[in-house]
């Protein structure tokens, strides 16, 4: 049985990708499944992730970009929201 994990990152002002954590990846996931509440409701085009962890509040992901903004400044951040996606094999753990 193959089991898949989606860790989400983002960039930092140095250029280094850094991992979200466990929790606020799952977050993004669900916010981006057929079936996800989006943090601003129905049909917004924005996932808050201070829903998912208050220390992110001032941030929001741009769906149709995948790009984070700080809702305080109104300014985008000029980095990408890319995910990886890992497969393990179950039988293995």
């Amino acid at each position: 049985l193959l089991l898949a994990l989606t860790v989400w990152e983002w960039q930092d002002d140095l250029g280094y990708w850094r991992p979200y954590s466990g929790q606020v990846s799952a977050y993004i996931e669900r916010c981006l499944s057929p079936r996800g509440q989006r943090g601003g409701g129905p049909g917004s085009t924005s996932i808050c992730l201070g829903q998912s962890d208050p220390s992110l509040s001032p941030y929001l992901i741009d769906i149709p970009s995948l790009k984070q903004f700080r809702q305080d400044t109104g300014e985008p951040l000029p980095h990408a929201v890319p995910f990886k996606t890992f497969t393990f094999n179950r039988d293995h753990f």
